[in-house]
């Protein structure tokens, strides 16, 4: 959805969005690999090829999280761990077979969203409540917390009614960060004629 091409389904939220506002969904036409071996750096290693311990599944988190490492982008919040921004992949993926199978194949490695629900609720009341979720949550947080942060965005979006499906949240920000850094290279390249120009 973050990409269009060959055996990718257009997502409409995601598609119609761009399109709106003049945005374009870049194309991508590869194949990713994989070594089932022996990993060259912990249990699994992004890339092309990537590397697991691990035999292949296509809903497996393992898999779904290593693949992700090459979708996820440079975007994420200011302190946020890498890891912090890949797992959406594999959620996504495991809640979609699970919508389709009528399985529940989606476990979101047990984080603590009870806990990050809590301390947001708890931020209505407070006088300052940014300051509040930074030194409760933010300050403290690990990869596991920000990402249950994350979810519940895209939760709040959905139920706000922004997204049908407030997965799509990751898939509207790599669209986002795209047309920024276009936007960036090309006001790099307006300013650098405008420099030769003027010499």
């Amino acid at each position: 959805m973050i990409f269009q091409g060959p055996g990718i389904d257009v997502e409409p939220e995601i598609h119609d969005f761009a399109n709106a506002k003049g945005w374009s969904i870049e194309t991508i036409d590869l194949v990713k690999h994989m070594n089932a071996d022996q990993a060259a750096c912990g249990y699994g290693c992004s890339g092309n090829p990537y590397d697991a311990y691990w035999a292949y599944s296509p809903i497996a988190h393992g898999d779904v999280h290593e693949l992700g490492h090459g979708l996820q982008g440079g975007m994420r919040f200011i302190g946020w761990e890498n890891h912090s921004m890949t797992n959406y992949y594999a959620y996504y993926t495991q809640a979609n077979y699970n919508r389709d199978q009528g399985q529940n194949a989606t476990s979101c490695q047990s984080l603590s969203f009870k806990n990050e629900f809590e301390i947001l609720q708890a931020s209505i009341n407070q006088p300052d409540p940014a300051a509040y979720m930074k030194t409760q949550l933010w300050d403290t947080s690990n990869w596991n917390k920000q990402v249950s942060m994350f979810i519940q965005m895209m939760m709040a979006v959905q139920d706000e009614g922004v997204l049908d499906d407030g997965f799509l949240l990751r898939a509207r920000l790599h669209v986002m960060e795209r047309e920024f850094n276009r936007d960036k290279r090309n006001d790099a390249v307006i300013i650098r004629d405008a420099v030769n120009t003027s010499l």
